[in-house]
């Protein structure tokens, strides 16, 4: 992400987040996310950073899996 896109980053997440929920509630297909950021000292390959944003997602799906139907 860069730009306008990278600062509004947590709320596109939230919305990405609703409309996963929204599309839940009414049977369509959902998707999970999944963000991490670069941590100056910590990280020192790309690979880290997207191991973290891997783990997040795969959370995310276990989360939408796990909420009772609507």
């Amino acid at each position: 992400m860069q730009g306008d896109d990278y600062d509004n980053r947590e709320r596109l997440l939230t919305e990405f987040n609703d409309i996963a929920e929204e599309n839940r509630a009414h049977a369509k297909v959902v998707v999970s996310v999944g963000c991490a950021e670069y941590i100056p000292g910590e990280d020192n390959s790309y690979k880290r950073i997207f191991e973290r944003a891997d783990h997040r997602m795969y959370m995310r799906k276990k989360e939408l899996k796990n909420q009772p139907a609507p």
